[in-house]
């Protein structure tokens, strides 16, 4: 038995870089988490920028499938300013899975 998925992909932490986690496992490890930093962005950010870091994600991650996409970490509390879930982002066409 070995791991086939890592749960959870929080960039923010150290040795979390997304692009090497992509390169070095994607082909052998599928990938839960990544939709936003959720101690800060998710939780004190605009819309806007929780929209930009979940996109920038997605283009790494969703390449080639092995990709769950969500919140790294449950997050403490949402910040009344995020009206809008990061889920409800779509991936550019370029990262769609066929």
């Amino acid at each position: 038995m070995g791991v086939d998925i890592l749960n959870s992909v929080q960039t923010t932490a150290a040795g979390m870089d997304a692009r090497r986690l992509k390169d070095e496992f994607g082909g052998r490890l599928v990938f839960w988490g990544g939709s936003g930093d959720c101690q800060n962005t998710l939780t004190f950010s605009t819309p806007e920028a929780v929209a930009k870091e979940a996109r920038a994600n997605l283009e790494i991650f969703a390449p080639g499938g092995g990709f769950v996409f969500g919140p790294s970490t449950i997050s403490r509390s949402m910040s009344p300013r995020i009206t809008s879930s990061p889920c409800s982002i779509q991936p550019s066409a370029s990262t769609r899975n066929p």
